[in-house]
């Protein structure tokens, strides 16, 4: 039996030094927090029954050891269901709790996730990603963005309704960690219905994306992110191209939006869920217009894929060219030279240049600053 697990409502995610999502099969231990001394005891108590009326039913199978100062749970005793605790913790130096959720995940498949803003080359990337793996999907999914709200909504019911503070409801014994473990169940149940594979690919562009990444990550603990980016220069030229009915404005600050949600997405996975940073590969398309053979090489080895399948990809791109950094084939504009007005060129500088300089963009012909 396979399990995931992911552990929420903690004061700081730093306190064990594992990933605070992942995969378990027969045990997991969790190692606590050097810092915090020595491991004393631990206890942990189901919240998926209703210490209302079965009791405060104690989780007889976590242990501490001691030689590694962690928690060990052995979960082989667990019903095949969503099973979730409330884990008390004594260290030598700190004191705290946590909830730790664990779900079913058999046959769980490796999702591939292809984000960006649009127009950065998802598209191709997208479609590249499908001949490598031989799989089919969507154009694009746009589904995680309903699993966020549904998780907001949830939680924030069971946390603030009127009968949350009414200790004789059901509202107020339900923990908001349990829904959430539901909802994200269910959200595998709605993909692997459409996805029937061992793997699954969501190519699906835009801010509100980006913002279910840390969620998604939940889900399918095992995922691999592309992300793929774009000059804010070429991107905001391509987006009045595609979508003439958005102000300047707006195409400027979605460009921003991306680049500075997935730079604190990467610091946050990096560092507190994940704490490793395999998880993800950058795309540029400027790179993939003009040298793409090394970069598809990358994406393949990134995804595990053998030969043949770095080829199929190098193929696909290579009649699909990607979109064109600019409307000279591919030779990038300064901003002073773009025909934009001088308030417009004005405007972007204000809402894009720090983060151009931040991606090591130029604001001139040269595209990179190095």
């Amino acid at each position: 039996m396979q399990w995931s697990y992911f552990i929420d409502e903690i004061v700081t995610l730093s306190s064990f030094s594992n990933a605070c999502t992942g995969l378990a099969n027969a045990n997991l231990a969790l190692n606590v927090n050097p810092s915090y001394g020595k491991l004393i005891s631990a206890e942990a108590t189901f919240l998926s029954h209703s210490a209302l009326l079965n009791g405060d039913k104690k989780y007889q199978y976590v242990s501490v050891e001691q030689e590694t100062n962690s928690l060990a749970f052995d979960l082989l005793p667990l019903e095949n269901r969503v099973n979730v605790f409330k884990v008390s913790v004594v260290c030598e130096h700190k004191t705290f709790t946590c909830n730790i959720a664990f779900l079913p995940a058999i046959d769980l498949p490796q999702a591939v996730f292809v984000l960006g803003s649009p127009r950065s080359g998802t598209t191709v990337v997208g479609n590249m990603v499908q001949r490598g793996l031989q799989v089919k999907s969507h154009g694009e999914s746009h589904m995680a963005e309903l699993l966020q709200n549904l998780v907001t909504t949830v939680t924030e019911y069971v946390k603030g309704a009127p009968a949350a503070t009414n200790e004789g409801t059901l509202t107020w014994e339900v923990s908001p960690t349990y829904v959430k473990a539901l909802q994200i169940q269910q959200f595998r149940e709605l993909y692997s219905t459409f996805y029937t594979g061992p793997v699954l690919i969501d190519k699906t562009p835009g801010v509100p994306m980006l913002n279910t990444l840390s969620l998604l990550f939940l889900v399918y603990p095992n995922a691999k992110v592309v992300y793929c980016k774009r000059r804010g220069i070429e991107n905001v030229a391509s987006r009045m191209r595609k979508f003439a009915d958005v102000p300047f404005e707006g195409h400027c600050n979605q460009w921003k939006q991306a680049f500075t949600i997935w730079r604190r997405n990467k610091r946050h996975l990096n560092n507190e869920l994940l704490k490793h940073k395999s998880w993800f590969i950058e795309v540029e398309q400027f790179t993939l217009l003009k040298d793409a053979a090394p970069l598809i090489k990358q994406l393949a080895d990134f995804l595990a894929l053998p030969e043949s399948a770095y080829v199929k990809m190098l193929n696909y791109q290579a009649s699909e060219t990607p979109q064109k950094t600019s409307d000279e084939g591919g030779v990038p504009k300064s901003l002073v030279d773009m025909n934009w007005t001088n308030e417009q060129k004005q405007r972007f500088e204000e809402i894009c240049g720090t983060e151009m300089e931040r991606a090591g963009y130029s604001l001139t012909e040269h595209y990179f600053n190095h």
